[in-house]
This record gives C-alpha cells, sequence and structure tokens, in this order.
C-alpha cells in the first residue's frame, strides 16, 4: 500500500517537472517573440496556455486524490501540499509567458520593446528559461542543494529588474517605442500643431462675477433660498 502511495508521490514530481519544462519553452518563445517581433513564435506561445491549463488541471487532480484516499501525514503531506503551491507557480510563470506574446500579437508588426530594452528583456527570459529547467531537476530528483541554487539566483534576476524600469522612461520615437500622431512634450502642448494656452489665474480671476439672484450649480444655500415657505411665516426676502 504504501509502495503505491509513494509511487504516485514521484509521478507527482515527475508531472510538476514537466510542467516546468513546458513552463521554460513558453518563456523562450516568449522572449523572442518580444525581442525578434517574431509572430510565429507568440502564436506558438499563445497556443501553449491549453497545454499549460491541461497539466495544472491533471497535477491538481492527482493531489486531491492523494489527500482524499492516501491521507498522507508529517513529512508525506508537506510534499503533497508543497507540489499544490509548486503547480500553481508554475502556471503562473507560464501565463506571464503568453501575456508577452500577446502583447507582440497586439502590436505586430510593431516592436513591442525598445532597442534599449531588449539586452535586459533577454537575459530576464534566459534566466528565467534556466530557472524553469532547474526546478524541473530539483522536483525529479529530490536535491535540496540544487532547489537551493534556484532561489540563490534570485538576486540577478531582482538586479535587472531594477535596471529595466529606469529603460522604461525613453522618449517615444528614439529607440523603438512607436511615435504618437501628435507627441506630447515635456512641457504637456503637442508638437506640430498650434494650441490655444489655457486661461491664466489672473484672468480667471478678472472674469464678471456671477448674476445677482442666479446661484452657481454648486452653489450650498441655493436649497435653502428655494425652498417654500412654512404655514405661518412670511418668506424672507433675499
Amino acid at each position: 500500500m504504501r509502495e503505491a502511495f509513494h509511487a504516485q508521490l514521484d509521478a507527482l514530481a515527475e508531472h510538476s517537472g514537466s510542467m516546468c519544462m513546458v513552463t521554460g519553452a513558453l518563456l523562450e518563445q516568449a522572449t523572442r517573440s518580444a525581442c525578434q517581433t517574431d509572430q510565429a513564435a507568440a502564436h506558438w506561445v499563445v497556443a501553449g496556455a491549453v497545454e499549460l491549463d491541461r497539466q495544472r488541471g491533471h497535477a491538481e487532480e492527482l493531489v486531491v486524490r492523494l489527500l482524499a484516499l492516501q491521507a498522507p501525514v508529517a513529512t508525506d503531506l508537506r510534499r503533497v501540499v508543497s507540489a499544490l503551491w509548486i503547480v500553481g507557480d508554475v502556471h503562473r510563470m507560464g501565463m506571464l509567458a503568453i501575456h508577452v506574446a500577446q502583447a507582440t500579437l497586439r502590436r505586430y508588426p510593431e516592436p513591442v520593446l525598445p532597442v534599449t530594452i531588449r539586452p535586459v528583456f533577454t537575459r530576464m527570459g534566459q534566466i528565467g528559461e534556466q530557472l524553469a529547467g532547474q526546478a524541473a531537476a530539483a522536483l525529479r530528483s529530490r536535491d535540496v542543494a540544487l532547489a537551493q541554487a534556484v532561489s540563490a539566483r534570485n538576486p540577478e534576476m531582482d538586479r535587472l529588474h531594477r535596471n529595466y524600469w529606469p529603460l522604461r522612461s525613453t522618449r517615444p520615437g528614439r529607440t523603438g517605442w512607436p511615435r504618437r500622431s501628435t507627441p506630447v512634450s515635456s512641457a504637456g502642448s503637442t508638437t506640430g500643431s498650434p494650441t490655444t494656452p489655457p486661461p491664466s489665474r489672473t484672468e480667471s480671476s478678472t472674469r464678471s462675477p456671477a448674476t445677482p439672484g442666479m446661484p452657481t450649480p454648486h452653489d450650498p444655500g441655493r436649497s435653502e433660498r428655494t425652498r417654500a415657505p412654512t404655514a405661518g411665516t412670511a418668506p424672507q426676502r433675499e
């Protein structure tokens, strides 16, 4: 009985590793689609959503079956619950790759990334693909040292992510961002077409006052002045 249970645990670990490999392939092709404006790669990634959802559903079914039929405790229970969390995280990685591919298709044939960002984005995609492969090997072999090596690469990914954000402030049209039909300058006005400047504070303050007896839409006293007089009292004059 216990041999069958541990065989099912090994099958769950193998399935989680296979899901990591699928996610790694999605990350690779998504990075290619975004950095090289590859439409075929983007379509391939988007089509992988069906397989990714199928694998997640199968993994969750295995976990529920183990919990319901085997009632694991202690270490075995931790392995089963951890597998459920791992499957959710791997699925999230794959969905992020699919979102990148969808962004590429929305902007095609225009590039989705400027040239200044592509080296950083390419490196992030490579690290993500490598981490997915290492996670698959750690799950299949239950190698704790390999799992710790995966976590040790977090600072490298965080550093690349911090370097990515300053590059996003590049002005449109300089390095790959599609230029607007009427680009906005730093002063807030459009270039290439005359605009009417907004009225200054002095002009707005010298306008003629409102007509007496005509309250403005936001006049708080309007409801009080227009209220009908009560019986026995004469209406007050404004």
